[in-house]
């Protein structure tokens, strides 16, 4: 017999147009959505558990739903929602304890989970659920993959448990949880997964949005370098550059903050030589601006840096495929994607 689907949410990865660093000192950034997504599904079952499913990890957790059920709830309403690092990890210790010996990707994402779970609607009346996740968003890689596990993830609970958030209020929910994976985010990520489109943010703040409908179609090819990074260590890098040049990296982000979609591969190609001076290169992503700039085309890196995913803007289509052989053979993975669509938003089915 067929589970019955109790909800099912998608959230778009992003892209950061411009200000990767800069955000973190409460300067402007440009971010947009990439069409490739997260996506949670919940299940009805009647086992007696809880069941969290990673289907790109192939890993399974499951809880007896007595056991959460009999959790304190952690909140006492939805505005007092926060997460305060070990503080808020002693709530749930037991909980915290068997997940400690586990990878720090399935880790973070199943305590994000339960601190979702335990802070929504009323537990006494909790059932038996199968959550399943997939996306095909690479890891680490400055694609927002965990905010956009974070934002699919409450969307789904949010609509299984029947509670009612504003978007104001759901975004800084994603933004707390995103606590859990990188420390003191700048709210970038979880803002632009929410809300779609195209967002200048400031300070921690949504400034202004352009909604997916209205923003111009653009070309963007992204490559993976396939090297790992940190967005803790590369964002600290920064800092340490920071105490020690300090005029000069203040002008450099002042100067990265700007923007002009018109003059897109000029902006391209100023900021990944200003990212460069900020100690967040690495020789993989040299190489793809090199083999970009021998299509005339510019190239910049996504995210913290230090590895991940370089964007090509494709402002000339005649280069595609000779662009895309050379990447290619050189190793490279690519993604042809769009950029500007909605943000999480519940299937359909």
């Amino acid at each position: 017999m067929k589970s019955l689907l109790l909800a099912h949410s998608k959230s778009p990865g992003k892209l950061i147009l411009s200000g990767e660093h800069s955000t973190v000192y409460g300067k402007n950034s440009v971010a947009t959505t990439v069409d490739l997504y997260t996506e949670c599904e919940i299940f009805a079952i009647n086992d007696g558990t809880i069941r969290l499913q990673f289907c790109n990890l192939d890993y399974e957790k499951t809880w007896p739903l007595e056991l959460l059920k009999n959790c304190p709830k952690l909140i006492s309403d939805i505005d007092a929602f926060r997460f305060n690092g070990e503080e808020s990890l002693m709530k749930i210790n037991q909980l915290w304890n068997e997940l400690q010996s586990e990878p720090t990707n399935i880790s973070h994402s199943c305590l994000a989970f339960l601190f979702l779970y335990l802070s929504i609607g009323d537990l006494s009346e909790r059932k038996s659920i199968k959550i399943v996740v997939k996306s095909n968003l690479p890891n680490g890689a400055g694609l927002g993959s965990s905010s956009a596990f974070i934002v699919s993830m409450a969307q789904a609970l949010f609509t299984a448990s029947q509670v009612s958030i504003d978007k104001k209020e759901f975004n800084r929910w994603c933004w707390e949880m995103d606590k859990i994976f990188h420390g003191k985010p700048s709210g970038v990520d979880n803002s632009i997964c929410t809300y779609g489109g195209a967002i200048l943010f400031r300070n921690g703040q949504l400034v202004e949005q352009i909604d997916h409908k209205d923003l111009p179609e653009l070309k963007v090819i992204l490559v993976n370098t396939q090297v790992p990074r940190n967005t803790k260590n590369m964002v600290e890098q920064c800092r340490q550059r920071l105490t020690i040049f300090t005029d000069i990296v203040w002008s450099t982000l002042k100067d990265q903050s700007g923007g002009n979609l018109n003059q897109l591969s000029t902006l391209f190609e100023m900021n990944q030589h200003l990212l460069n001076c900020l100690n967040v290169g690495h020789e993989k992503i040299d190489e793809i601006v090199a083999i970009a700039k021998r299509h005339d085309l510019s190239a910049k890196l996504t995210g913290a840096g230090g590895g991940g995913v370089v964007m090509i803007y494709l402002n000339n289509d005649t280069k595609r495929e000779s662009l895309l052989k050379q990447l290619h053979s050189n190793g490279f993975i690519t993604y042809q994607v769009k950029l500007g669509v909605c943000g999480v938003h519940t299937v359909v089915n």
